[in-house]
């Protein structure tokens, strides 16, 4: 996956989780600039701004990816760090309704993922 390619699915996912209102940057790292918890890898960070809708997806590049966990989906990171931005604890705390929403944003996006 190239650096164009994540923006696109950045894109496409920010829709169908319906966060329209962020503006929302992913971009390759790498393996190392994740690492700031020694008791496991991590593949992916976000950093949110919930005040101004602002967040950036930070994803470990594919050749470190490709060494560290060549099974894993880059796309499936993306989409967990996507999850950030829909319930994070932070945001539970801070609006229990904007942690409803963001439930059933989740739910709307994985019917229509999984729609016949």
């Amino acid at each position: 996956m190239t650096q164009r390619q994540l923006a696109l699915a950045c894109g496409r996912w920010r829709r169908r989780l319906g966060l329209e209102e962020w503006r929302i940057h992913a971009l390759f790292v790498p393996h190392a600039k994740l690492q700031t918890n020694a008791d496991r890898n991590v593949y992916g960070h976000t950093e949110i701004d919930f005040y101004k809708h602002k967040a950036t997806v930070l994803i470990c590049n594919p050749e470190d990816m490709a060494l560290f966990d060549p099974g894993l989906p880059i796309e499936a990171t993306l989409i967990h760090e996507l999850g950030h931005v829909l319930l994070d604890p932070s945001q539970r705390i801070a609006d229990d309704a904007l942690f409803e929403l963001g439930l059933d944003r989740l739910a709307a996006a994985l019917l229509k993922a999984y729609e016949k």
